[in-house]
């Protein structure tokens, strides 16, 4: 049957996604953490106790994540939202506040202080998570860890499960977000963008932004099959620079990613060669499952 590639590609990440399920006592496992995280949070007193929205969103079970979701975060104040620059990508704010809180300054939410506090407590939390055995009987090992992206900081959790008296090395699954923060009754949300903060509607964001995170997850996910590996610089570019906005195929968002990462390798034979197949598909409007699976690997 002749398909387009976004088609073909699309029923591949289907066929893909079944073979890749975690067990069931796993998916067990990593919802009862989930629900601790919060837990602890709470029984370390800390600053984000009961704002904290569902960590599961930003759950992912390995060897693929898909994408970097936000987590939410409900502020229990009101902010004013002033304009500091609009450009083509970002429209950035100083919110100012008058409420005490450890993470405003001089009137104004600092948003780099409220990632640190984040982190701190976040380290807490998941430290005192290590020390219990859960339902199953298991004990798995938190590590947190952050990076900045266009100014962004993202959030890791990587998940390790003990086992023989050791950790395993590689981690069961991992939590990966940066913090969108709401204020109030405002569905308006914000991000914090180095030192200031970038916003967009809450509602726009869990409709929209999934979708947006999903398909950048099967890019990596696709990515990873045809060259044997994530080549470091496709983060930078997925979650740098680009505006994803008016990508709405997976195709196109495939081909973009590989487009601006094979300048960047040593070895960009294999990829490049892969790219070239999949513009043959794309330009000639058709391929067939079987030679799409082929292109990938998988027979």
């Amino acid at each position: 049957m002749s398909l387009k590639l976004n088609e073909a590609l699309g029923f591949l990440i289907e066929q893909l996604s079944k073979d890749d399920m975690p067990d069931q006592q796993l998916q067990q496992d990593a919802a009862e953490i989930s629900t601790k995280l919060n837990e602890e949070l709470s029984n370390i007193n800390s600053i984000f106790k009961g704002t904290v929205g569902d960590w599961n969103q930003s759950c992912f079970f390995l060897p693929y994540t898909t994408g970097v979701p936000v987590l939410y975060i409900k502020m229990p104040f009101d902010i004013e939202a002033q304009l500091v620059s609009s450009e083509d990508r970002w429209c950035t704010f100083k919110l100012k506040t008058t409420v005490h809180h450890p993470s405003v300054q001089n009137g104004y939410l600092n948003g780099v202080r409220l990632n640190q506090l984040f982190f701190i407590d976040l380290m807490k939390a998941t430290d005192r998570i290590s020390q219990e055995k859960l339902k199953s009987g298991k004990t798995y090992k938190l590590r947190v860890d952050f990076e900045k992206i266009e100014g962004v900081t993202i959030f890791n959790i990587k998940v390790f499960e003990y086992k023989h008296e050791r950790v395993e090395r590689r981690p069961a699954y991992l939590y990966k977000f940066s913090l969108f923060i709401n204020f109030g009754k405002s569905s308006d949300g914000y991000t914090s963008k180095s030192n200031f903060f970038a916003r967009a509607d809450s509602n726009v964001l869990k409709t929209q932004g999934f979708v947006k995170s999903n398909m950048l997850g099967n890019v990596e996910k696709l990515t990873i099959i045809l060259n044997g590996y994530l080549p470091p610089q496709i983060t930078k570019i997925i979650y740098g620079p680009v505006d994803w906005r008016p990508v709405n195929n997976l195709d196109d968002a495939l081909l973009l990613v590989i487009k601006r990462t094979i300048p960047f390798m040593e070895n960009p034979e294999q990829l490049s060669s892969a790219y070239e197949k999949l513009m043959q598909f794309k330009q000639s409007d058709t391929v067939s499952m079987k030679e799409i699976r082929a292109l990938f690997g998988l027979h």
